[in-house]
């Protein structure tokens, strides 16, 4: 089960209150180059239609390649079910920023 339920059962504001590592996450970096680690959401910065996926969709990064070179991430619908695992270049990805709203929509490839 991917981390994304969680996040909807709680929201992301609380959890990020409540777990410093994860609040990091959310502190509204805007940098480019800021570190993305394993286990933080990232924002799809690119449609993939194939799997159904768009761009500012959100991910868990399951796998930082060496020095940032790429990232495997995971999809998951809101049930928990994972829709995509995907290894994404660093300009296919983006950090969460504050500010930001997640939005729920239709898969569009079953």
């Amino acid at each position: 089960m991917g981390l994304l339920p969680w996040f909807a059962r709680y929201g992301l504001l609380r959890l990020a209150r409540e777990s410093p590592r994860f609040g990091d996450s959310l502190s509204g970096s805007t940098k480019e180059d800021a570190m993305i680690n394993e286990l933080d959401d990232v924002i799809l910065t690119r449609d993939t239609p194939e799997h159904g996926l768009s761009a500012g969709d959100i991910g868990t990064v399951v796998l930082v390649h060496r020095k940032q070179a790429g990232y495997e991430v995971e999809f998951t619908a809101l049930d928990g079910e994972t829709i995509a695992v995907l290894t994404l270049m660093p300009d296919e990805v983006r950090p969460i920023n504050s500010g930001e709203i997640a939005h729920a929509r239709e898969l569009a490839v079953k």
